[in-house]
């Protein structure tokens, strides 16, 4: 016998408590303002690599934050923040700290491996630390700036606005493995146009 319409469970459900136990939830969070600078590393090709080869891709994204990671906590003393994919975002103190463990860490992914690189954008401004779960989590207009960005950087270089390129040019100008693109406008989602520079090695 065939089930009439009107016997079916309706898909449609009210659950009355959801969204105000969410609001409650969120009111009761603590939001901490912070100062920062705000690094997103990003494996390079990964879409289109995952559809020619999964699993080696997969492992590829693995590798990449892993030894990101290591070099961002380890070496710098910088906070991974989350990973998203193929993407890691950490946190500096400085623009310069930023931008030369971006650099170390394209220069050993292009030496030690075998085929994974990376590309960094680095920009800087007032979050809020969040956390909801087990980890503290950023929110705030730098994090979506520094992932809009992130559309125009190339594979084995650092993207910064032209407006902190200033205190990181003294810095970095020294080292004769180090070269410097020339500003140029880019349309970014949400934000118009903004000058970026790229920086990279030689």
């Amino acid at each position: 016998m065939t089930k009439t319409s009107s016997s079916r469970t309706p898909i449609i459900k009210n659950y009355s408590k959801n969204v105000s136990d969410s609001k409650q939830f969120v009111n009761s969070l603590p939001r901490v303002p912070l100062l920062t600078v705000i690094v997103q590393f990003d494996l390079p090709h990964s879409t289109d690599d995952m559809i020619n080869d999964s699993k080696k891709t997969i492992t590829n994204m693995l590798i990449h934050n892993k030894s990101c990671k290591e070099i961002i906590e380890k070496e710098y003393g910088a906070k991974t923040i989350k990973e998203m994919g193929d993407a890691v975002f950490a946190l500096f103190n400085s623009v310069p700290a930023a931008c030369d463990c971006a650099l170390n860490i394209i220069h050993n992914l292009q030496k030690y491996g075998k085929g994974i690189s990376t590309k960094a954008t680095v920009t800087a401004g007032t979050v809020e630390l969040i956390q909801t779960r087990c980890e503290p989590d950023i929110y705030g207009l730098p994090v979506n700036l520094c992932n809009r960005m992130s559309k125009y950087a190339k594979d084995g270089s650092v993207l910064i606005e032209e407006s902190r390129f200033p205190e990181v040019q003294y810095w970095l100008t020294d080292d004769q493995k180090i070269k410097f693109g020339k500003p140029k406008k880019e349309k970014l989602l949400n934000f118009g146009f903004v000058k970026l520079r790229k920086i990279s090695l030689k």
